[in-house]
């Protein structure tokens, strides 16, 4: 469930996440951006079971993610959001990060996706 502005937070955290370690491998991210970025995974790891490292899995740390109800974590979803904010502050302003698509299926969220969908009729 999405919060009053729109976030669905497990997303929200899952892309904090990737987006965070995407930075650090590239080489272009400022000590605000790591110290946020490692702040985020602490709080990720102190919800998961037995304090577990975040794993690299997009859908693995979802399914995890929304089983032990990270999204419910206000402080979980302000520090993802930090992250966002440092690595995109314009796509942050413009709202960017703020998707809502509760049960939605078959649909790609973000930029330059690419998605082919076969359909099979009985």
């Amino acid at each position: 469930m999405g919060d009053a502005d729109g976030v669905e937070p497990v997303t929200l955290i899952v892309a904090a996440l990737v987006a965070g370690a995407a930075a650090g491998t590239q080489g272009v991210v400022t000590t605000a951006v790591t110290d946020a970025y490692e702040g985020l995974k602490a709080l990720v790891r102190a919800r998961l079971p037995g304090g577990r490292e975040v794993g690299d899995d997009p859908e693995e740390l979802t399914a995890e993610l929304e089983r032990v109800q990270a999204g419910d974590d206000p402080a979980l979803v302000a520090a993802a959001r930090k992250v966002m904010t440092l690595l995109d502050a314009e796509g942050a302003r413009a709202a960017k990060y703020q998707v809502n698509a509760p049960h939605a299926m078959g649909v790609q969220i973000g930029d330059n996706t690419t998605q082919t969908n076969t359909f099979h009729v009985p």
